[in-house]
């Protein structure tokens, strides 16, 4: 006789094997979608930094940090590529000093030169070339420049630039000349053979400095002048812009107006500093054209406050600053007519990343800020940063 299940028991079954094909259906292998690597979201930029003797990599977008040089005990000098994608840079370890060069999308530092301590360097990047010039000399006992040479960096290579006069390069100007100098004088010189077109004694120049065309040259001219009242003589210094070769100057602010950090525009002829005015500390940018001076903040809505340390964005439309007060810092970005206030620091701000984000010294390290105060990223204390670019930056060609 045949058995039939009844109702209740086929209910059952049928109940059991949906929850079993559920169950099997659950339990299949997960697809390629699911096993897909998170975006990153890290903010995107490139670090290159020291901390701890190691020189490092870090790619913030995806957090891949790399190791490039161990043994590193400190970092002298740091110089931007006008390409905005490399920089130039010395280091010391416990017995010698290296010049190298790291240039974005390179995950490893180009060592270009190396000599035992004390050895003092200067770089000058080309207009446009991944080249540079550098000089490179041993200090005597009395601080001036010693023994030296002058080469120049390119394709992996160095050259002699053929100078026996002077160890110190100040730009590679954009007409085939370097300017470069010896305790005394400047020199305009031919990049290739040094044959001299140029001489200027420098003896009283300082903080000499060039605009983006290498067409201009700013500089401190310091004398001592005689002070009846105090019967001594005292230093007298006096902000100058000039042509090329020093020459052709023009006085822009003398010794009662204290000049400093002279800073040029990166693609107008503009100057930027910082001068007393009634007795306080603000920003004038001194346009080349027009030959004329403006205050950066118009004194009748500055924020109180010393301004100092001027560094222009990238883009040339903004000013980023150090406003002081009494013992208290504070980053300042100047741009389209507003003056916005970002943090409290601990430092004259670093610089900027690109035309949205500055680097800034708080009191949890250096930190990446949006030109709305918001922190993107802080680097652990005791870290000295190298350079940093946009990742997406395009990277020079060798």
């Amino acid at each position: 006789m045949r058995r039939f299940l009844s109702s209740a028991c086929l209910l059952l079954l049928i109940t059991g094997a949906a929850l079993l094909n559920l169950h099997c259906a659950s339990s299949s292998p997960t697809t390629e979608a699911d096993n897909a690597p998170e975006e990153p979201t890290g903010p995107a930029y490139t670090l290159l930094s020291h901390a701890n003797d190691t020189l490092s990599v870090h790619h913030l977008r995806t957090d891949a940090q790399r190791a490039v040089r161990s043994g590193v005990t400190r970092i002298k000098q740091h110089v931007d590529a006008p390409t905005r994608n490399a920089v130039a840079f010395t280091y010391t370890t416990p017995d010698s000093v290296h010049l190298a060069r790291y240039t974005l999308g390179h995950d490893r530092i180009e060592e270009v030169d190396a000599r035992a301590q004390p050895a003092t360097y200067s770089i000058g990047w080309h207009p446009e070339r991944n080249a540079f010039a550098y000089g490179v000399y041993t200090p005597t006992a009395d601080g001036n420049r010693g023994p030296g040479t002058l080469r120049i960096a390119e394709n992996g290579t160095t050259r002699s630039v053929g100078c026996s006069a002077s160890t110190e390069v100040l730009a590679w100007l954009s007409n085939a000349q370097l300017a470069v100098r010896n305790d005394d004088n400047l020199y305009l010189v031919a990049a290739n053979g040094c044959a001299t077109e140029a001489t200027l004694d420098i003896r009283r120049h300082y903080h000499m400095t060039y605009d983006a065309s290498r067409t201009r040259m700013a500089y401190i001219y310091r004398t001592l002048e005689y002070n009846r009242e105090a019967d001594a003589y005292q230093p007298d210094s006096t902000l100058y812009v000039s042509n090329a070769a020093g020459t052709q100057e023009t006085r822009l602010f003398g010794d009662d107006r204290a000049p400093r950090h002279a800073t040029w525009a990166p693609n107008t002829p503009e100057l930027a500093a910082s001068v007393l005015e009634e007795g306080r500390r603000r920003l004038v940018v001194y346009s080349v054209e027009s030959d004329e001076t403006t205050f950066l903040v118009p004194p009748a809505t500055a924020p109180e406050g010393a301004q100092q340390h001027p560094h222009w964005s990238p883009t040339g439309d903004a000013v980023a600053f150090t406003l002081a007060t009494g013992n208290r810092l504070q980053a300042a970005v100047r741009q389209a007519g507003s003056t916005d206030l970002l943090q409290p620091a601990t430092g004259p701000v670093w610089g900027w990343v690109d035309a949205q984000t500055l680097v800034v010294p708080t009191s949890d390290g250096l930190t990446l800020l949006d030109l709305n105060g918001s922190p993107l990223h802080t680097l652990p204390d005791e870290t000295t940063l190298v350079g940093a670019w946009p990742a997406n930056a395009a990277p020079n060609s060798e």
